[in-house]
């Protein structure tokens, strides 16, 4: 891969081009300061050669890693579209594989530096529609189910226990100010190869199927979880759209980046993407077909 060829921070725009779609309504949000600019995103429809199938990524970069963060946005789903394409049969092996490949690839430009990864590829078939979805770090997703919100990511820091007692069972871990090495608090994450015997690319994956109980989900930043809890967010979001005349997720993603700043003061980057299904629609054009 050639890493001349990312956009630089001068050039970046953290909104990516939105389209309309029949069964997707995305919306993408972001207060991020401009001299400590980590976050991007990726937003891909249709995907697969698939219309109905899309992709949807957040990516944090920690310790200085906008490169590594760009390069998840730019590289990670060309590389997943390649391992379905060969593992058609196993999802998980192909979005492991697509994490693993992707983390080898940016060594030279995220040795001591990395950055959380949160994706998600969503299929809508005649007969069901599969939410795969996969992180690293602790960029979340969360699912908006009849109203209650569904955590389908894991948060891949010391304080998990889980992540806790793998660090443990490592040879050799030193922990340090709450942190590896004294270096990072994210115990997975692509990059950070001078302790990559212990913070591994090797993301938490699980597949859902959806139903029109399954109203959004969002995609949201380390700095926003911090100050308003998943179950918060997603009753923003809900009542934001609902009132919405028009462009429902960009008012459900501008809403919760609203109400998390004015908690988190001007201390921290914020970042929204929501993805709204739109049911209805979506039967109503299978319908005419």
């Amino acid at each position: 891969m050639v890493w001349s060829c990312l956009p630089s921070e001068r050039e970046f725009s953290f909104k990516p081009k939105l389209t309309d779609h029949e069964f997707f309504k995305v919306g993408v949000s972001h207060d991020i300061d401009e001299s400590i600019k980590e976050e991007t995103c990726t937003v891909k429809f249709p995907f697969l050669k698939e219309e109905s199938a899309g992709y949807f990524g957040l990516f944090e970069g920690h310790r200085g890693g906008w490169a590594a963060a760009s390069a998840a946005s730019t590289y990670l789903h060309e590389i997943l579209q390649n391992e379905i394409g060969s593992h058609q049969t196993d999802f998980g092996k192909c979005f492991e594989s697509a994490f693993t490949k992707l983390d080898a690839s940016i060594k030279s430009i995220a040795y001591d530096r990395g950055t959380s990864a949160s994706i998600c590829l969503v299929r809508k078939g005649e007969e069901q529609t599969i939410l795969h979805f996969a992180n690293v770090g602790d960029t979340r997703a969360i699912l908006c189910r009849r109203g209650k919100a569904v955590r389908l990511t894991q948060d891949h820091t010391i304080a998990d226990e889980r992540e806790k007692g793998r660090l443990e069972a490592c040879r050799a871990y030193v922990k340090s100010n709450d942190k590896i090495r004294g270096l990072v608090r994210h115990t997975r994450a692509l990059g950070d190869h001078v302790v990559k015997q212990w913070v591994i690319s090797t993301p938490h994956y699980a597949e859902i199927e959806l139903s029109p109980d399954d109203t959004f989900f969002l995609l949201i930043s380390h700095g926003l979880c911090a100050v308003i809890a998943d179950q918060e967010a997603a009753e923003i979001a809900q009542c934001a759209a609902a009132a919405a005349a028009r462009k429902p997720a960009q008012a459900a993603s501008d809403a919760v980046v609203k109400a998390a700043r004015a908690r988190a003061g001007g201390v921290g980057n914020l970042a929204v993407v929501a993805v709204h299904f739109n049911w209805g629609e979506a039967a109503a054009a299978a319908a005419a077909r």
